[in-house]
């Protein structure tokens, strides 16, 4: 926390939800007011990962800088589930476009490490630092992978 930036209290209590709503994928967030902050949930609308990127979509733009943390996990939305895993699932994505505004773009990179530890670093299985929003659609987390296998 060496920027003074932290995670909210709206941040903890989204990311909890995210936790316990098996019908949730993600959670979008931002800096505000010196705090990382919730902006928009995404919903599991298929039982995989890579189809359910597509909800990603309207969120990307090219001008804003955004973190997003997503269930990787491929399992089917259900409203009653109650297993909970102790493996993480989650990946933590620092998304910062090229054309975002300068400001947003060093607040952002130089505090994605205090999102990880404030939510809880056994959380994460992986993070990703994207620039383009191919990145985050399915045929973009499979170069991803692929990358990662070969290393």
């Amino acid at each position: 926390m060496q920027s003074g930036i932290s995670a909210s209290a709206e941040l903890h209590a989204a990311f909890q939800t995210l936790l316990n709503t098996p019908t949730q994928r993600g959670l979008l967030a931002t800096i505000s007011n010196e705090a990382i902050v919730p902006t928009a949930t995404i919903p599991s609308t298929t039982p995989s990962f890579l189809t359910d990127l597509k909800n990603l979509e309207p969120h990307l733009t090219p001008t804003t800088a955004l973190y997003i943390i997503l269930r990787r996990s491929d399992n089917p939305p259900s409203t009653t589930s109650t297993t909970t895993t102790t493996t993480p699932d989650l990946v933590a994505i620092t998304y910062i476009p090229p054309t975002a505004p300068v400001r947003q773009k060093t607040l952002l990179a130089s505090t994605r490490l205090t999102l990880t530890r404030a939510l809880g670093r056994d959380h994460f299985a992986d993070t990703l630092f994207a620039t383009e929003a191919a990145e985050l659609t399915a045929e973009g987390w499979r170069r991803h992978e692929a990358h990662g296998a070969a290393a």
